[in-house]
């Protein structure tokens, strides 16, 4: 162990190996937030329309096509019990 770099505080690699660890453990990146327009459609298709979580992800789909991957059912449900405690 020369000079005490085993202990050595610093950063540098250690940001290096959490990215290639994510990327190799497969996770996706993050995606962006929802819109307005997209809160507003999982809440009414939700509490209006009386939909399944299955049917409004298939309907999410259709609807925002420019969300290249489906979201999931834990996506859906997240942004709308969040919507709701915004009310």
């Amino acid at each position: 162990m020369q000079g005490g770099r085993r202990n050595d505080p610093r950063p540098s690699h250690r940001i290096e190996e959490k990215t290639s660890d994510m990327e190799s453990a497969g996770r996706r990146p993050s995606r962006p937030p929802y819109g307005e327009q997209q809160k507003f459609f999982i809440a009414y298709m939700r509490i209006i329309k009386h939909k399944s979580w299955a049917q409004i992800g298939e309907e999410y789909a259709i609807c925002f096509p420019e969300d290249t991957s489906a979201r999931s059912k834990g996506g859906l449900t997240s942004v709308y019990y969040r919507v709701r405690k915004e009310w």
